[in-house]
């Protein structure tokens, strides 16, 4: 049984931007839309342009907007009024505190916003758990398979691992899936700015497939007006049924959808084995590469390594398409690891810290 919320005001703080990109706003919005169901107030404090407060605001909820500058100010009048019962903050990434110059401060300003500061972590040595042991805040959460941190002898409270995947409600109480015998059907998803163009790369590969095949690509919101171009002449001299999927709330749709997705190794992948979809995911840099190893492991997809090449994708599809067995044992797996309900266990959590 889900704990009520009702009563509960909860401000989730974040950072969004061309620069940074939306990851982490996205999140704040699932997380903020399990609330909402559990009856909280929410609202939010971004750090970002106008394109995060219209997509805050198109969601429903309140918003203040802070320039990405204001992350070194000493003090915010806009947020004076604020007093919340939880905060929860998502806006950690690697090369944050060259942004940030006191990481501690600006966290010891979000502790003075509510009672209770919740804070998401990323991985590796640009964690919080690990660069910053001092920071203020009442609630460590390390939403991801990794290796464990130590973190005895710390003021906060530390949660980890995939039970706590930090998921929308769409991918929660899922259907048992079945693996077709028969795959024609690729989801195509490499981010929401993909500077490095892999999407063009990724749909060059499957030109190759000799089989015909039904293909839908995701458009992320921060691709340039040059990659958009690229896709859509590929998608136009495509010999196979090509639809290009602006992004929306959820995948979910498209991920039941497919028979297998093809990927940048990012959040997305805690999605993909929420929906058993099995899939080939590659890392943008060697330092997501490291980071991705511990979920490598557990074999829910193909892991590729650092970029992509049109000749693996080619290889690596045709293999998947081309096996069943293989695709019903990272279904299997996936669904196993990430149960969908991450988002409510750690609402539980911080009702706990709260009435403590």
């Amino acid at each position: 049984m889900q704990t009520d919320l009702a009563s509960l005001h909860i401000l989730f703080v974040t950072v969004a931007s061309q620069a940074i990109g939306f990851g982490h706003l996205s999140r704040c919005l699932a997380l903020a839309a399990h609330a909402q169901k559990r009856h909280a107030d929410i609202g939010f404090l971004v750090f970002g342009g106008d394109a995060a407060e219209d997509r805050i605001k198109g969601a429903g909820f309140a918003c203040i907007r802070l320039d990405e500058s204001a992350l070194n100010a000493g003090h915010w009048p806009q947020t004076a009024h604020l007093r919340a019962d939880a905060v929860m903050a998502d806006m950690i990434f690697p090369g944050f505190d060259r942004v940030c110059r006191d990481v501690e401060g600006l966290f010891g300003r979000l502790r003075g916003l509510g009672r209770l500061l919740t804070a998401i972590d990323v991985l590796g040595e640009a964690s919080l758990a690990r660069r910053f042991p001092e920071v203020p805040v009442d609630l460590l959460v390390s939403p991801y398979v990794a290796t464990p941190v130590e973190t005895s002898g710390r003021r906060w409270r530390f949660i980890e691992g995939a039970r706590y995947a930090l998921l929308s409600p769409d991918y929660a109480g899922l259907p048992a899936r079945t693996q077709r015998n028969s795959a024609s059907r690729v989801l195509v998803s490499c981010g929401g700015s993909d500077p490095k163009g892999y999407t063009a790369e990724v749909l060059r590969g499957l030109e190759r497939l000799t089989r015909r095949i039904e293909v839908r690509v995701v458009i992320g919101p921060l691709f340039g007006a040059a990659l958009r171009q690229q896709i859509q002449v590929l998608v136009d001299e495509s010999r196979h049924a090509v639809t290009p999927v602006k992004v929306a709330s959820s995948l979910r749709h498209d991920m039941l959808w497919c028979d297998m997705a093809i990927g940048a190794n990012g959040l997305t992948k805690y999605e993909l084995a929420a929906t058993a979809t099995p899939s080939l995911l590659f890392s943008i840099d060697a330092h997501h590469e490291e980071v991705n190893r511990p979920f490598a492991a557990k074999k829910t997809a193909a892991h590729l390594g650092i970029g992509i090449s049109a000749e693996t994708v080619s290889r690596e599809a045709e293999r998947l398409l081309s096996d069943v067995v293989l695709r019903s044992e990272m279904a299997a797996r996936g669904s196993a690891l990430v149960d969908g309900v991450g988002a409510q266990r750690l609402f539980d959590e911080i009702k706990k810290e709260l009435l403590c």
